[in-house]
Parts: C-alpha cells; sequence; structure tokens
C-alpha cells in the first residue's frame, strides 16, 4: 500500500507513519504542490492543526482535483469538539472559534471531493493505556483524555481498512462511557 501523510503535525501522526512504513511505502510532507504527487497513492493522510489549515485543506483540495488517480481515499486527523460534542478547552489555538470553523471548512472540503474519506475526532492526547471507543457524528462524548496508542491504532485500522469509509469518529476513553 502507497501512503502519503500531508502537514503530519501531531507527535501521533509522525509514529503511526513510522510504524506503518515497515509494511507499507510511505512517504511524508509538509505540502501537496503538484497533482502528479498523488498520482500513484492508495491514502493520503493528513494532519494539520494550526491556524490556516482552512488554506491548507482548500490548496490540496485543488491538488486533488486535478489528480488523474480518482482511486484513493483520505484520513484526516481532526479533533472532537467541531459540533459542541466535548469542551475544547485542552486545545492550544489563539481563537478557538476560528479554528471550529476552519477545522469544519476543511471537513466539507475533504466530504466533497467524493472519494472514500474518514474523519478521526480524538479528545485530548496522553500517554495512559486505556481502551477507546469510538462514537459517530452527532452523538455526545465527555471530555476525556484518550490514549495516543489507542488513538494510533484507529488510525492504523481507518488507513489500512475500509471498516470507517465515508464516517466522522469521536474517538475517546472507553472507561469513562460505561
Amino acid at each position: 500500500m502507497r501512503i502519503l501523510g500531508v502537514g503530519n503535525e501531531q507527535e501521533i501522526s509522525n509514529e503511526v507513519l513510522k510504524q506503518l512504513s515497515t509494511k507499507n511505502e510511505v512517504e511524508q510532507v509538509a505540502e501537496v504542490t503538484d497533482p502528479d504527487q498523488l498520482s500513484n497513492i492508495d491514502v493520503l493522510y493528513l494532519d494539520f492543526k494550526q491556524d490556516g489549515l482552512d488554506i491548507k485543506v482548500e490548496d490540496l483540495v485543488d491538488q486533488i482535483d486535478q489528480s488523474t488517480n480518482m482511486s484513493f481515499k483520505i484520513v484526516f486527523l481532526s479533533t472532537a469538539g467541531l459540533n459542541d460534542e466535548v469542551n475544547l478547552s485542552w486545545v492550544k489555538v489563539k481563537d478557538i472559534h476560528e479554528y471550529i470553523l476552519q477545522m469544519r471548512y476543511a471537513i466539507k472540503l475533504i466530504d466533497e471531493t467524493e472519494r472514500p474519506y474518514v474523519i478521526l475526532e480524538p479528545t485530548e492526547l496522553d500517554d495512559s493505556k486505556q481502551e477507546v471507543v469510538m462514537f459517530g457524528e452527532g452523538n455526545t462524548a465527555k471530555t476525556s483524555k484518550v490514549s495516543k496508542s489507542g488513538v494510533g491504532e484507529v488510525i492504523q485500522k481507518s488507513i489500512l481498512n475500509d471498516e470507517f469509509d465515508n464516517q466522522a469518529l469521536i474517538i475517546t476513553n472507553k472507561e469513562e462511557h460505561e
């Protein structure tokens, strides 16, 4: 499988892509500047967290629209709380309202590519080892910390399998939701 990781602004993304590179062809770039970069991939993995992420995704979607490869899937690491499912007090950005608007717009753009996609929305990441649980859009989750390793496993499953295709999934700590 050929995977292109773009942005990779969180430590978890770099760890997951490193693990996947042992059995897959993985390339990591800060941005896609030419549609040919998408020509031979199976999965496009995205992780943007800073201000201006909407513009980065908009530019990327322009490259996707020009690509001749119509078969790759998009996996986007977002954040829980974009629809008030959880309190976003743990997100470290200058303007939380603007961040939410940018992230929502980025997700809308990804959906409009009409390619298979998975939007992953974890709560705050930490180093614990608890089991994770996933909820579909529109459900409420508790604002709890969630295991980096558990989220990493969900990212890998999303990249390697079709199990979660065309879904947005909130990922949080299972223990607090039993």
